[in-house]
């Protein structure tokens, strides 16, 4: 049987941000498959369960709330109906960016593109019906592969920010981030 989209995101992710972390660097403290104690903690009362140390989540569980609160919160089904290796890059962007942050590198990549061509998309952080709309042209125009590549310039980008100019704690950071970027651009 075939993997969907979303299982295809996840796997990626689950390779990307492996087991048990605690960062003395990293200001989310301890994660898990990359999720958070906070998110974790969040999760878990959502659903009525009693919050347990990050470290003892489950895979089913991280794979419950990437769906819920990351995959279903960014309109990842949507973007997979246009492209499917869209879809799982603003899913990997936003687990580890943030849902708004990676809307937007979608959104500003659409923009450097031109691929509204009369106007610019409001980088606001919202995936609405204009970018899904330019999204479904670039793609149909056979823009997929430098969208893509965009994207993740857009993403180097907000790295390159972070590792020189919002605090040293994010340096340690910074091979990860490069190597996270140039392979999803190799794939591009």
């Amino acid at each position: 049987m075939s993997q969907t989209a979303f299982e295809k995101a996840f796997d990626r992710v689950l390779r990307l941000e492996g087991g048990y972390v605690n960062h003395e660097n990293d200001p989310g403290g301890a994660t898990c498959y990359g999720i958070t104690q906070a998110v974790y903690n969040d999760w878990s009362c959502s659903h009525g369960l009693r919050p347990e140390p990050v470290a003892l989540i489950k895979e089913e569980e991280a794979q419950q709330i990437y769906e819920e609160r990351y995959w279903k919160r960014m309109q990842c089904d949507e973007v997979s109906e246009i492209d499917e290796a869209v879809a799982i890059e603003l899913f990997e962007a936003g687990v580890n960016c943030g849902c708004a942050t990676a809307v937007r590198f979608l959104q500003e990549a659409l923009n450097v593109l031109r691929l509204a061509e009369e106007f610019d998309i409001v980088v606001d952080g919202i995936l609405g019906p204009v970018t899904l709309s330019v999204l479904q042209r670039s793609i149909d125009r056979g823009w997929g592969s430098p969208l893509l590549i965009a994207m993740n310039g857009e993403q180097y980008e907000h790295y390159k920010f972070l590792v020189t100019q919002a605090g040293d704690h994010y340096r340690s950071f910074a091979r990860g981030w490069m190597k996270r970027v140039t392979l999803r651009s190799a794939e591009a």
